[in-house]
């Protein structure tokens, strides 16, 4: 028999934040927007950057929406790596079933769901920082 459901509790909470994610993403399919996130897609489509928004996240948004037709493709994966770096860090500071059951409550509220699938620039810095201070703890 073939047992699909990971084993460690950080593997279940990855499993489940990730489907909380998936949920959160479509449910509000394409995900939040604001200006900003209208000026960067215009710049993603039309390839003409300016240093209002950054060139980097423009770039990096017309790369994973094929060129700014599929914006809810970055909504998409943003979310993902936004609950993947909460997870992380929620076991960082804590293990087991405790770290576990935190960290899914935490992809269940609006705090994370649902600003994980808004198309800022901040989302994924966000992540980053978690994951950074997840690391550096990890070294002392």
């Amino acid at each position: 028999m073939v047992k699909i459901w990971p084993k460690t509790y950080l593997n279940r909470a990855l499993v489940t934040n990730s489907l909380v994610s998936l949920a959160w993403w479509l449910i509000f399919n394409p995900g939040f927007y604001s200006g900003d996130s209208f000026a960067v897609i215009e710049m993603a489509r039309s390839g003409n950057l300016n240093s209002d928004w950054g060139g980097i996240w423009a770039i990096f948004v017309s790369l994973i929406t094929l060129g700014g037709d599929q914006p809810q493709i970055a909504t998409l994966i943003l979310s993902q790596i936004f609950c993947f770096s909460v997870t992380i860090f929620c076991f960082t500071l804590t293990k087991g079933v405790i770290a576990q059951r935190v960290s899914i409550v935490m992809c269940t509220t609006p705090l994370v769901g649902a600003m994980s699938i808004s198309l800022w620039h901040d989302i994924p810095m966000t992540a980053g920082i978690l994951l950074f201070f997840s690391g550096l703890t990890q070294v002392f």
